[in-house]
């Protein structure tokens, strides 16, 4: 096998690897399926699976979103709708991993985005925010 194609296997395994982080801290059972070759992920778990990768892709893309405004403007947004106007976002990637519109507010370093969690309310442990 040659170097060049050793290279790209280990890319390919790393970016795998790389992209189920998020989920494999869920009591195993991501790593269990994988390794016994079948679907044994199936109702809640499945789903609470599914919403935890939909929060690290959303959280993530904001992320670097913000990072990018702030390289070519030298600030901060002050908005989401900041970060459409650069065309660093589209209008759909301001939902949270339920669907619901992200809040916004001016926090004392910038930014602060709000998801209000799966019951939609603001305060109880399913929400998540980013900055401060």
């Amino acid at each position: 096998m040659s170097k060049l194609s050793r290279f790209v296997i280990g890319a390919v395994v790393l970016a795998v690897a790389w992209n189920l982080g998020p989920v494999k801290a869920r009591r195993g059972q991501v790593r269990h399926a994988l390794q016994a070759g079948t679907d044994v992920i199936t109702g809640k778990d499945a789903v609470d699976i599914g919403q935890d990768v939909k929060r690290q892709q959303v959280r993530s893309a904001l992320q670097l979103a913000i990072r990018e405004y702030w390289q070519l403007n030298g600030e901060d947004p002050r908005s989401l709708q900041d970060l459409v106007a650069a065309g660093l976002l589209q209008s759909a990637d301001l939902a949270d991993e339920w669907g619901r519109p992200l809040v916004t507010e001016r926090g004392q370093e910038g930014l602060v985005i709000r998801s209000l969690g799966s019951d939609g309310q603001r305060g109880t442990e399913d929400d998540w925010t980013l900055g401060h």
